[in-house]
């Protein structure tokens, strides 16, 4: 009788085995799934973490205390560090705006065609350009394109503050694309992105030549020329405008505006008003430097190309 009842003792215990022999395999199984997972958490918490917490610099939103001329001074070194945030328009209470779109639309083309491309050259245009006449001039032609207007901070790291700015953009297959940034606070064209063709990018180059460009620049922002420096390089042609700027304090204030043509492709030009830095003379060689007085515009950039013999004063 004894031996009967160790029978059922047996069974028990092997029973006991085989579960835990299976539990045991279910938990080599769950922790082969996770333990790649485990390692990778803590290699990447090791490598990037440490534990060390770092507190953004704080940005002051609220516009004031910046000078056009410091705007104008910021906008190339910032806008190619890419330290600007575009806006929605269409969400109401996003931000707070001295100009509307349609201001910005208005202002940013009539100040482009008076300032940077003057009467002389609007009226060769409208002259020798059916579009352009059919619409009653540049500016009119202009403002029948399509276009963009973003409102846009643009933030000054170094400084920790910001100033608030219009994109305007205008897309058009034969005059070009024109893109411009318009300060808000004074409605003045800070900088712009010109991509035309060859004729009206020496016409641009020309007037700087004959400081009518120049001259109308420092009307508009209220400074005075003191020298312009040329550049010719392999691909492009810069002009280093230099102003002076009088300030009421008896100090005297030195701004330094570009205005750089890119050969972009197959006598497709870029012209940028205050857009690049002093980095763009790296990306070409061949750089050479002409006298503020003495230099020639290149043969690509003469006279003869920018206004064919059909074209007139009289148009």
């Amino acid at each position: 009788m004894n031996h009967s009842q160790k029978l059922p003792q047996n069974n028990y215990g092997f029973a006991l085995k085989i579960l835990a022999f299976y539990v045991f395999a279910a938990l080599l199984v769950l922790l082969a799934f996770f333990i790649p997972q485990i390692i990778f958490k803590y290699e990447d918490r090791k490598t990037s973490n440490y534990d060390i917490h770092y507190t953004a610099e704080k940005v002051d939103l609220a516009e004031g205390g910046i000078s056009l001329y410091e705007k104008l001074s910021s906008m190339p070194d910032y806008y190619s560090e890419g330290s600007y945030i575009p806006l929605d328009p269409n969400q109401p209470g996003n931000f707070e705006s001295r100009l509307t779109p349609t201001d910005v639309h208005e202002k940013g083309i009539n100040d482009f065609v008076d300032v940077f491309v003057g009467n002389s050259l609007a009226a060769k245009l409208k002259g020798n350009d059916e579009a352009i006449s059919k619409a009653g001039g540049l500016s009119e032609y202009l403002k029948g394109l399509q276009f963009v207007v973003t409102p846009t901070y643009m933030i000054r790291t170094v400084n920790r503050d910001m100033f608030f700015v219009w994109d305007l953009y205008i897309y058009d297959d034969d005059f070009g694309n024109l893109d411009i940034y318009i300060d808000d606070e004074t409605g003045k064209i800070l900088s712009f992105d010109f991509m035309t063709n060859k004729f009206v990018n020496a016409a641009f180059m020309n007037e700087i030549d004959s400081k009518n460009l120049t001259g109308r620049i420092g009307s508009y922002y209220n400074l005075s020329l003191q020298n312009v420096k040329a550049s010719l390089g392999r691909g492009f042609l810069a002009f280093d405008m230099n102003f002076k700027e009088d300030l009421s304090s008896n100090r005297i204030s030195f701004i330094n505006l570009k205005m750089i043509s890119v050969d972009f492709y197959e006598n497709t030009y870029n012209i940028y008003f205050n857009r690049l830095d002093d980095s763009y003379s790296t990306q070409y060689d061949n750089n050479q430097d002409y006298d503020d007085s003495e230099f020639e515009i290149p043969e690509d950039f003469s006279d003869d190309e920018v206004l064919p013999d059909e074209i007139t004063d009289d148009n």
